[in-house]
């Protein structure tokens, strides 16, 4: 098949707009543990919670392998859903 090239300039063109639209990936948690300060020999790496408290660091890994390199990132969201709350309080995100 033989295009001219007159088509395959109108083609990269077409193209260029598609460019420009914004990619959206998630990046899953791949690991997740806490450290704290009453407990600082201990490894919670197997927990199934994730404390949050004072004297407590609450660390999340996530996998960018979905992100490609090149990416630039201009906006990130972090959801995060409360199971059980022991007592009211506030908490940072960071």
């Amino acid at each position: 098949m033989k295009i001219h090239r007159g088509c395959l300039r109108t083609l990269s063109l077409l193209s260029l707009p598609l460019l420009a639209l914004p990619v959206f990936a998630q990046a899953p948690p791949s690991a997740d543990t806490f450290v704290t300060s009453t407990f600082s020999k201990t490894n919670f790496g197997s927990s199934i919670s994730l404390v949050v408290q004072p004297g407590a660091t609450t660390l999340v890994q996530f996998n960018l392998s979905g992100i490609p390199a090149s990416a630039t990132v201009t906006k990130a969201s972090l959801r995060l859903y409360v199971d059980a709350v022991a007592a009211s309080g506030k908490f940072d995100a960071k």
